[in-house]
């Protein structure tokens, strides 16, 4: 409403000068000054004009009638501000009754967007996907990762060429194998060689496979495993050798 009648006193002095250019200019409690061209100005101004600004090519004006409208606007929206902020307060508080049902929504949702993303990502694999095999570890049961052309999750949806080679990685071995008994298998190779691709290629699709997503391998077998170390060596120059 207060906004409105300011609209419709811009009218009036647009019409009482004889100016279509005439618009309010300001912000905050310096707001609708009558911003008004020069060559207008060189004409009798009305009394009630009182000078706020300049600017080259223009003076802004007040007048009583437009700082009593900006006093009830203003008034209107300082209460306006209050009725929000009391409004917010109780919207606050009932949320906050049933904090718990928000929670467990909140969960069951971040949950459910894990899940559709392993289905994704199981659905839209770029070669041979594999469900895992989890092998629960008895006493006296040797715990193993058995990986058969397996494929890094993260490089194959970006890798351009076509001599992505896929690896099998075998550490450990199941009861009664014969095959793969090191429990420590030393990577070596030269530089750019793939063989940190590797090692993280293994540790991805470990924790891959404990999260219930498909594995970009053709076989995944292995026993629980708690925990991947690495270790980043801030120290090394890769220029230096």
């Amino acid at each position: 409403e207060n906004e409105q009648s300011l609209l419709e006193y811009l009218e009036k002095q647009r019409s009482r000068i004889g100016c279509r250019t005439i618009v309010y200019w300001g912000i905050g409690r310096n707001r609708y000054q009558l911003e008004i061209p020069e060559n207008f100005i060189t004409r009798n101004l009305p009394e009630e004009y009182e000078l706020k600004s300049t600017k080259k090519g223009c003076k802004r004006y007040w007048t009583k009638t437009i700082e009593k409208k900006l006093a009830n606007l203003i008034n209107a929206e300082e209460r306006r501000d209050i009725s929000l902020k009391d409004c917010m307060r109780r919207l606050f508080y009932n949320f906050d009754k049933n904090y718990k049902d928000w929670q467990s929504a909140v969960e069951c949702i971040a949950v459910l967007d894990v899940l559709l993303c392993l289905a994704n990502y199981s659905r839209g694999g770029d070669g041979p996907m594999c469900r895992p095999v989890i092998l629960l570890p008895e006493e006296g049961t040797p715990p193993f990762l058995d990986l058969r052309g397996s494929r890094h999750p993260c490089i194959t949806k970006t890798f351009f060429g076509d001599d992505f080679i896929p690896n099998d990685i075998l550490i450990g071995c199941e009861e009664e194998e014969e095959n793969g008994k090191a429990y420590c298998v030393l990577v070596t190779g030269p530089n750019m060689g793939g063989k940190s691709t590797l090692m993280r290629q293994a540790g991805l699709l470990a924790v891959m496979a404990q999260m219930g997503c498909y594995i970009p391998a053709e076989v995944c077998r292995l026993t629980p495993i708690d925990r991947v170390f690495t270790r980043l060596g801030a120290s090394d120059r890769i220029m230096s050798g």
